[in-house]
């Protein structure tokens, strides 16, 4: 198996990355294309520092310190999910599986199949047992359906089938992590699960304007709090913690 270090983490410590399932690169830079086939073991990261697609799957990717494995900082289970303790925002939250963003016609694009939470909802996006990000929002249904939408035009860009120019999607330079890796998750044929719990209710919601959408300062506290705690800035594909 071939180890390489993490960048950043000093010495003993590496990321283990083995065979995972993909084809040569499409035509606009670097996101596998939907076909099967194999690919040789992925070394470390991509570029700018994001997990490569392996990364993105527990059987594929241990920090190893000394010789003995150490579970990702990320790794989150359903039991964590459903019993959340934020001491240190007086919340005990109890996330539930709500739906995923899956792939259709062989990864060539998405769809969001979600049922909806609101007001003031508190989402994670979880891929193969690790938390990439959570994130709050009025709905959660219509947060994924703009995530849905994302996702696809990129997936077609690469191909050569995005016929917008919305320089958001077709300059890849503009791209945050969860541009870069979202789709990589879809091609690789794993879906994104979704997972949420409503944080608040018109009467307890503290935006003065009772805009209920997850944008007052205690859910976004409770949203920076959950991002700090599973580093999802350095091990997922959160930008900000909230």
């Amino acid at each position: 198996m071939a180890l390489a270090p993490i960048p950043g983490s000093g010495a003993g410590k590496f990321t283990e990355i083995v065979w995972i399932e993909a084809v040569a690169p499409g035509p606009n830079d670097g996101i596998m294309p939907a076909s099967g086939g194999r690919r040789p073991r992925v070394s470390g990261h991509a570029p700018g520092g994001e997990p490569a697609i392996g990364a993105l799957r527990s059987y594929n990717v241990r920090r190893m310190e000394h010789g003995e494995d150490q579970i990702m900082p990320n790794t989150i289970a359903p039991g964590d999910l459903a019993n959340l303790s934020l001491p240190e925002c007086g919340r005990h939250l109890q996330l539930k599986q709500v739906g995923w963003v899956r792939p259709i016609v062989l990864g060539s694009a998405c769809e969001a199949v979600v049922d909806d939470v609101s007001p003031c909802a508190l989402y994670c996006e979880i891929v193969d047992g690790h938390a990439m990000k959570f994130g709050t929002a009025g709905s959660v249904r219509s947060r994924q359906k703009r995530n849905q939408g994302t996702i696809n035009n990129i997936l077609a860009f690469r191909d050569g089938r995005y016929l917008g120019k919305n320089e958001k999607i077709t300059k890849p330079s503009n791209y945050d992590k969860y541009k870069r890796l979202a789709p990589k998750v879809i091609r690789s044929g794993e879906r994104i699960e979704i997972w949420a719990t409503a944080l608040s209710s018109h009467v307890q919601c503290q935006h003065p304007l009772k805009k209920l959408d997850g944008r007052c300062a205690a859910c976004k506290d409770v949203e920076g709090a959950l991002n700090d705690r599973y580093k999802t800035i350095e091990c997922g594909w959160a930008s900000l913690r909230n």
